[in-house]
């Protein structure tokens, strides 16, 4: 009779573990039903960040650019600084060579689209090829073994140590982005050309949303 009665309490202990295993792994873990909803807030607060971003460096033209939120979902650690995934793609209309920026910089740019997600080429990219300023010079930013540069500036152009590098707006992505900030300046040999290092400002390795800056393409071009 007692060895019916134990049997008894386990099954019937099993059963209410059961029905309220939810409440249980709850009082064990909290912190997991609080993952969508610090998630949904992050992403707001991002929102925001970036809505500065545009204020401030006068980006304004709307109507020539769609603004689109994403998060990064994938980056090979073996490929680091070179690109990453992100989670919008044709779905959303996104264009190949559109810029990637976080609420301080562009950090990449579009490479290959997918059904529903979109390969980012880093700075650091060997693929990385970008129309920019410092102050009124104009050049292309590159990767050159593993360190950012700047070509095509001549000797006696106004370029200091610190100054910022913005998009040149010579292309479809807006003008006046920041991308980077100068580092070194050195002359060539023949002393015709500088050789600019630049240094990224957004911190590659900490990188969870992004916004694109898709240029929206018109009637014509379609």
């Amino acid at each position: 009779m007692a060895k019916i009665l134990k049997n008894s309490w386990i099954f019937i202990i099993l059963i209410l573990l059961i029905l309220f295993k939810e409440n249980i792994y709850k009082i064990f873990y909290p912190q997991q039903y609080e993952f969508n909803y610090l998630k949904e807030n992050e992403l707001k607060y991002y929102k925001n960040e970036y809505l500065k971003v545009l204020d401030k460096y006068d980006i304004k033209d709307f109507s020539a650019n769609d603004y689109i939120y994403s998060k990064v979902i994938y980056r090979n650690i073996y490929d680091f600084y070179n690109k990453l995934v992100i989670t919008k793609g044709k779905d959303y209309n996104i264009n190949k060579n559109s810029a990637v920026v976080t609420n301080k910089s562009l950090v990449g740019l579009i490479d290959k689209v997918n059904k529903n997600s979109s390969d980012v080429i880093l700075l650091y990219n060997n693929k990385f090829k970008l129309s920019v300023k410092i102050n009124d010079t104009y050049g292309i930013l590159e990767s050159k073994n593993n360190e950012l540069v700047v070509s095509n500036i001549v000797s006696d152009s106004n370029v200091n140590v610190n100054d910022i590098v913005y998009t040149s707006g010579l292309t479809d992505i807006p003008e006046n982005i920041p991308v980077a900030i100068v580092d070194s300046i050195t002359l060539s040999k023949d002393k015709l050309s500088k050789k600019i290092k630049v240094k990224e400002i957004s911190n590659l390795k900490d990188i969870d949303y992004l916004m694109i800056i898709n240029k929206v393409e018109s009637n014509d071009e379609q």
